[in-house]
């Protein structure tokens, strides 16, 4: 049986098995899912601008963890190989 987003089962009496759930809970976990998205898009937002406005300390960055995953999995290779 599909629920409503407050809990109730539609049925209109007391014999529901679930709870009803407050409208300020459903407007809460509303908003925690709608915040998400919002920090999402503004790291998005804030990687975008930042290539834009200083490529060179990005591209630094990207070259470091490149160089960096790189070593990580040469050494790992190595690892493996003396196992």
């Amino acid at each position: 049986m599909l629920e409503n987003p407050l809990g109730h089962s539609g049925r209109g009496g007391s014999d529901s098995m679930t709870p009803a759930r407050s409208v300020e809970t459903v407007f809460l976990s509303l908003t925690k899912k709608v915040m998400g998205i919002f920090r999402a898009l503004g790291l998005g937002l804030a990687i975008v601008l930042l290539k834009l406005l200083m490529p060179g300390v990005v591209s630094g960055f990207e070259y470091t963890l490149i160089s960096f995953f790189g070593v990580t999995s040469a050494l790992l290779a190595n690892v493996h190989a003396s196992l």
